[in-house]
């Protein structure tokens, strides 16, 4: 799967960019990853809904996230939480073979990870998924990762409920990128409603 070196000006989520811009302010200041405990973004708990933290487990050759917290708009999408298992156990085939290669590559890179697809609703409405991870740890080791995800449907208003059922999922993604605050803009950076959606 091929990844793009992006600037942060990429994300288009307000919010998102937020959150990035803490974790990239706690990266320079030290070099080094950010803690999690140290990652205070402002409205942090107004996200909570829209956000999954992993611990990420290196056994054998495989990397393991057992989830540690779902916020309920992710359990609604998805139809199921995620807390107390490894996402890879729970997610369909269908499902983690589009998802494995980004979590991957936020572990192995060390680097914040942004992506946005698109998938159809139970009523046949495109919807606009942006997913921005963030790996955390220390001595260079990722420990921990945190997921916001965000969706957006240009009709304005979709069905949340089971949006990322396996039945039928076949993203497709418009972005998917290696965060790199020195890299140039792929293109004019613009907020995205993804902020402000209504869902039905």
């Amino acid at each position: 799967m091929h990844f793009d070196r992006i600037s942060p000006s990429a994300v288009r989520s307000v919010r998102q960019q937020d959150f990035l811009k803490v974790w990239l302010r706690l990266y320079s200041q030290t070099g080094q990853l950010p803690v999690l405990s140290t990652f205070e973004p402002s409205r942090f708990d107004n996200e909570k809904p829209e956000l999954m933290i992993y611990d990420v487990v290196h056994k054998d050759s495989d990397i393991r996230y057992p989830a540690t917290f779902a916020g309920d708009r992710l359990i609604e999408a998805y139809g199921f939480s995620a807390v107390g298992h490894d996402l890879q156990d729970i997610l369909s085939p269908m499902v983690w073979k589009h998802v494995e290669p980004l979590y991957d590559t936020c572990v192995t890179r060390g680097m914040p990870v942004y992506s946005a697809f698109t998938v159809t609703d139970l009523a046949g409405s495109a919807v606009t998924y942006e997913r921005l991870l963030l790996p955390f740890g220390e001595n260079g080791v990722v420990q921990q990762m945190m997921a916001s995800i965000k969706s957006i449907s240009e009709d304005g208003r979709f069905v949340n409920s089971l949006l990322m059922r396996p039945s039928g999922h076949d993203p497709q993604y418009s972005i998917r990128g290696i965060v790199d605050h020195d890299a140039p803009p792929l293109q004019p950076a613009q907020a995205s409603n993804a902020d402000d959606v209504i869902e039905i």
